[in-house]
């Protein structure tokens, strides 16, 4: 498997998840990827939408075969495809890009990329996987709504063209998805809480709409986000809990 062959590119996709869909069924093989200039729908975790201005950013959803994985080992994917993308932006900016639980990058306290993960279970296992990223590449300006973003643009003042981009980020994506599958889970387990936004540190969190302290101490072998309260030790899957900046 090739992550990036085959490559379509659309002007305008509704979804690029939902499209990527649509040619698995009609035969993309496994590494088949697609980049849209815009998404009319685009989609983010949890049934979010993901905003992003026209022909500005990367925009890709990729097809993988993950079969190798156990259903309940699901969250070993995000953090190699949550790694890839740090070294991506990493490599670009200098500075590192950090993880934030549970599918982000962000760029000192400012979101420059995200993370749609949709399986597919047989059995006990894991079979077919579309990753859909969307990463802040040439945005200038963000919609008060999403002042907590950051492109590429605004970071380095450099304009980038997209479709030249896609070669390394595939090639890193391919590193990672490579060492999971070699059984190296455990070694980007230790790379991720490296990389890890929050890990030890003091932070604001919505829970209950309330605001609460609490410390981020680890992520479960579930991907549940664990913390350190004054209420105690707290286990958090997605949604039920939110940073607040």
């Amino acid at each position: 498997m090739r992550i990036g062959e085959p490559l379509h590119h659309l002007e305008e996709s509704t979804s690029t998840n939902d499209t990527l869909w649509s040619l698995v069924e009609q035969g993309l093989p496994p590494g088949g990827s697609l980049y849209a200039d815009y998404q009319s729908k685009g989609k983010g975790q949890a049934g979010a939408r993901w905003e992003s201005e026209a022909g500005a950013n990367l925009l890709c959803s990729i097809y993988l075969r993950t079969d190798f994985l156990a259903a309940h080992e699901q969250f070993k994917l995000n953090i190699a495809v949550s790694l890839a993308l740090s070294d991506f932006g990493t490599l670009y900016l200098g500075d590192p890009v950090r993880v934030k639980w549970p599918n982000d990058l962000y760029y000192k306290e400012q979101k420059w990329g995200g993370i749609l993960i949709e399986n597919t279970i047989q059995g006990s296992f894991m079979s077919e996987t579309v990753l859909g990223l969307g990463l802040n590449i040439n945005q200038p300006y963000f919609p008060p709504a999403l002042r907590q973003a950051t492109s590429f643009f605004q970071i380095t003042g450099q304009y980038y063209k997209l479709p030249d981009l896609l070669p390394m980020l595939f090639q890193l994506l391919q590193l990672r998805i490579d060492a999971l599958r070699a059984g190296q889970d455990m070694q980007q387990r230790a790379t991720y809480f490296s990389r890890l936004l929050g890990l030890g540190e003091e932070r604001t969190f919505e829970y209950q709409n309330q605001l609460i302290q609490a410390k981020i101490i680890d992520v479960d072998l579930e991907g549940r986000l664990v913390l350190e309260s004054p209420r105690g030790r707290m286990v958090m899957n997605n949604k039920e809990i939110k940073f607040r900046f």
